[in-house]
């Protein structure tokens, strides 16, 4: 399969870039330092880029069979209000219905849209307000974004995470429609091992799901 991936020198996309190559599909990158690229292969197209440019989303999405979208801040991010994640979507989403390509798979986060209130009420009145402060701008993002792909005329399916550490995948996956089934951390090879797993899974077509180890 041909896929654009958004995001691939990050701390999942990486992985994606990776474990999509040796699935055997052919992936094109929009990137931004294309030096920060820790993969290569014939079938690697690394594009020098910005999201947030119209017209490289477009050069980058044309003749794609489907897109994943790796984007964030950054770890923790700055702690600053941010609208890149959602500012970039609106470009993909847009890109993606002018050139008929319909598959999107989009990363979110636990905590984002109605899997807040299904968080434990500890962590959404002490632990977030006092030692997650930094997590509330980049959820405030990501509740931008969402609406964007949900309303979209895409078969989209967007994939709440909770805290994912750069290791390799180790398995025991757990998937569900709501965050109270799910846990708390998860691996990045096994995002990105999932997230390639809906480019063919029709079953969480126009659905969200929440996933941890």
């Amino acid at each position: 399969m041909r896929i654009a991936v958004f995001g691939g020198t990050g701390l999942t996309g990486k992985h994606v870039v990776r474990a999509a190559l040796e699935r055997g599909h052919a992936v094109t990158a929009l990137v931004r330092r294309p030096e920060a690229m820790d993969a290569a292969h014939e079938r690697l197209r690394v594009v020098k880029g910005d999201a947030l440019d119209e017209r490289a989303v477009e050069e980058v999405i044309g003749g794609q069979e489907a897109v994943i979208q790796a984007l964030g801040l950054g770890g923790k991010g700055d702690g600053r209000a941010s609208t890149l994640v959602s500012d970039a979507t609106r470009i993909i989403v847009a890109a993606m219905e002018k050139q008929g390509v319909r598959r999107l798979v989009c990363m979110s986060n636990v905590g984002a849209g109605d899997s807040l209130g299904q968080t434990p009420l500890v962590f959404r009145k002490l632990l977030m307000p006092v030692f997650f402060r930094w997590l509330v701008p980049i959820l405030e993002d990501k509740n931008r974004m969402e609406p964007l792909v949900t309303a979209s005329r895409l078969d989209w399916t967007l994939v709440r995470l909770p805290g994912i550490v750069d290791r390799p995948a180790r398995g025991g996956r757990r998937v569900a429609a709501s965050a109270r089934q799910v846990g708390f951390r998860i691996t990045a090879g096994d995002t990105a091992e999932l997230l390639l797993d809906q480019l063919t899974d029709v079953a969480w077509i126009g659905r969200v799901m929440c996933a941890s180890n």
